[in-house]
């Protein structure tokens, strides 16, 4: 999660899923190597989620409905750096999580994807139970 995640697809007579392969390629590092490591890498770690922080609307931003980069709500039409107009910016997961495996714990950020899994609701359908 805090580091950029890829997709691919293997030739061949089996195809993974995007995340089989990501799990595939990935070494797995502990909380402290991955806090040690100076470059970025690809690389997987377990642990238990033992925080999430909800600070201010932290959990959520708007972004284009095209690339999901976060859009500048204030300003409308809604124009995102890829040039894209929005009528309706998106709400896209983005929440701070701690993760705690055996030796240590660190801030992860978990992206819409992952929240989406955890979850089981979109941001849109989360919002709105806040609201109801």
């Amino acid at each position: 999660m805090p580091l950029g995640q890829s997709s691919s697809q293997l030739s061949g007579s089996t195809q993974l899923s995007s995340k089989d392969a990501f799990l595939s390629k990935a070494e797995a590092k502990s909380i402290s190597q991955i806090n040690a490591i100076s470059e970025e890498i690809v690389c997987v770690t377990v642990g238990t989620i033992t925080k999430i922080m909800m600070d201010n609307h932290s959990w959520c931003y708007p972004a284009c409905s095209q690339c999901h980069k976060k859009i500048d709500i204030g300003v409308v039409p809604f124009t995102c750096g890829c040039g894209k107009h929005n009528d309706q910016p998106v709400l896209r997961y983005q929440v701070e999580v701690m993760i705690k495996d055996k030796d240590e714990d660190t801030k992860f950020l978990a992206w819409d994807r992952e929240c989406v899994e955890l979850i089981g609701q979109s941001t849109n359908e989360v919002n709105n139970l806040k609201m109801g």
